[in-house]
């Protein structure tokens, strides 16, 4: 079974999405109303109970393999299981299947305000205790197991990266850095509070016109080099960080200490020298990658004096 789960700020958006999508059926809920209108009314009443927290909708799905089915009791059972696993045992919730894709799959949104107290479901390390819940659940109902993220290696690693973790008993670099940015995207709306909250953590980051990357241990990585989520548009799209040029560029400019409005940042240019070079990326283009090397250094050097002057 498959598990992913998200935080936004609009009951009415996730909501209106799952009740009107075709094919989809709500199969419980632990409200009183059943319409749309009427269960993003009753949410907004938990909202109310703690209206400093700005991203107070949980939305999960989970999902199995094609070869597996099962009918809306057992589904609910299984939300009901998780959503109590989660923490969400008092909060309102609201659960519906859908049918869009060849993996049956139920989606759920809860308040992560509870409804008796007003007090905020934790979303401490949220990701691992999901799967590790996950792998509960497959056992008590006997479904077909699937690995846990953090056993299986990126497939965007480099070539040896993995082994050499494997080898050394340690997380590499990539490991190192996906706990630090799935931490920040659940705490912080904006992208400035995301790139203060990478940088508290001793995590260098660049936004450039090309996107944005992240250094760790003098490794650096692209955005897109760790996964759609982490790139400058993954981030807004996938994971909910707002980002308003008005707003956010002189902040954005001020953190990772470049000049606002400049495009001629000496920055990493990971994404784009890594673009660039795989072009080349051929036995007989060597001497090519060599020079592009050499080039975009001296580019970085020269962006780096005008910068200083």
């Amino acid at each position: 079974m498959i598990g992913k789960q998200f935080k936004c700020a609009s009951f009415r958006k996730i909501l209106n999405y799952l009740h009107n999508k075709s094919g989809a059926r709500q199969i419980g809920t632990n409200m009183g109303s059943v319409t749309l209108d009427g269960l993003v009314k009753e949410f907004h009443e938990s909202r109310k109970l703690n209206p400093r927290l700005k991203r107070s909708v949980y939305h999960a799905s989970l999902s199995v393999i094609p070869i597996e089915t099962m009918d809306d009791d057992r589904w609910m059972d299984i939300a009901e299981d998780y959503l109590q696993g989660m923490g969400f045992g008092d909060s309102q919730y609201v659960v519906y299947r859908h049918h869009d894709t060849a993996h049956d799959h139920i989606h759920m949104v809860a308040s992560r305000i509870r409804i008796g107290d007003g007090s905020i479901v934790s979303d401490s390390w949220d990701y691992r205790r999901s799967e590790v819940l996950i792998r509960q659940l497959e056992q008590a109902y006997d479904l077909q197991s699937t690995e846990p993220s953090w056993d299986k290696p990126n497939r965007a690693h480099p070539s040896g990266e993995f082994s050499q973790q494997k080898r050394l008993g340690q997380p590499s670099v990539r490991q190192k850095l996906y706990p630090i940015l799935n931490w920040a995207t659940a705490h912080t709306d904006t992208m400035p509070d995301y790139i203060q909250q990478v940088q508290s953590a001793g995590v260098e980051v660049r936004v450039t016109e090309q996107g944005i990357s992240y250094a760790l241990e003098g490794v650096a990585f692209s955005g897109n080099k760790l996964g759609r989520d982490y790139s400058f548009v993954g981030l807004q799209k996938y994971r909910g960080v707002s980002y308003v040029p008005d707003r956010d560029d002189e902040a954005i400019a001020q953190l990772i200490g470049t000049k606002h409005g400049s495009s001629q940042t000496a920055a990493f240019e990971v994404e784009a020298n890594e673009k660039a070079i795989a072009q080349f990326d051929s036995h007989e283009n060597k001497t090519l990658i060599v020079q592009l090397d050499r080039n975009c250094q001296q580019q970085n050097r020269a962006k780096q004096v005008q910068l200083e002057l």
